[in-house]
């Protein structure tokens, strides 16, 4: 998934994400709704559970883990590991068109994807690293509150204007809706101008070891780097 020599120690228990094709055996799968940040143990193997959201349109790519250690949330890497789908969401009563974007991209911040969003290439701005929404963010020395999004009562509103007007050029929550369902890690990015397709911005990369380019397309619906072999896709 690396797409070049892997010279150092690949510890697969470090794995967040693996797809169906990896040689796994014996896994017990669980939806995320069967388990929250108080009850999810180390190694729990999940996928989501909610039609048309995100994290289970990513079932027809693969399966998430979770991990409790803290290698994750050690500070932010020169190269964030992510994985992103392009299919249109439908979530909260509408349908969303998720390759037309609007001045933010999000993706799950995940190991074991080889793709790598190359943070150099981000618009200037903060980085930042908060465990959930909604959260206080210290920036600049003032304390930021995510407000409540628009239309939408008690669901915080991470969009293009809130990051812009806190001069947020990323922003990752580690624990993301960890209080009811299965943590997971997502990554935000803002960008000024509107534009179109699931690869348009950032600069993407691959390579466990070295860093090698990926020019990153829309992979049956995923993201994945046209010089290299994207794994067969199955439906769970």
């Amino acid at each position: 998934m690396y797409a070049g020599h892997v010279s150092s120690t690949v510890t697969l228990d470090d794995f967040t994400w693996f797809y169906w094709s990896a040689p796994l055996q014996n896994i017990s799968l669980h939806l995320d709704s069967d388990f929250s940040l108080l009850t999810a143990p180390d190694g729990l193997a999940w996928f989501g559970s909610h039609i048309g959201h995100p994290e289970a349109l990513m079932n027809e790519l693969g399966l998430f883990v979770y991990r409790t250690g803290v290698k994750m949330n050690t500070g932010i890497k020169e190269r964030v590991e992510v994985i992103r789908t392009c299919k249109p969401l439908h979530m909260f009563g509408s349908s969303i068109p998720n390759d037309m974007a609007m001045g933010t991209s999000w993706f799950f911040n995940v190991i074991g994807s080889g793709i790598f969003l190359e943070r150099r290439t981000l618009l200037l701005g903060e980085h930042l690293m908060v465990k959930n929404r909604p959260v206080l963010i210290l920036n600049n020395n003032s304390i930021v509150t995510i407000p409540l999004g628009r239309g939408m009562s008690q669901k915080p509103d991470v969009d293009w204007s809130f990051l812009y007007e806190n001069n947020i050029s990323m922003l990752i929550m580690t624990e993301a809706f960890g209080y009811r369902v299965v943590p997971r890690r997502e990554v935000v990015i803002r960008f000024d101008l509107k534009q179109f397709g699931c690869c348009s911005y950032p600069t993407f990369s691959t390579g466990y070891t070295e860093r090698l380019p990926c020019y990153c397309e829309n992979r049956a619906g995923f993201i994945g780097c046209e010089n290299r072999e994207l794994p067969n896709l199955s439906s769970y």
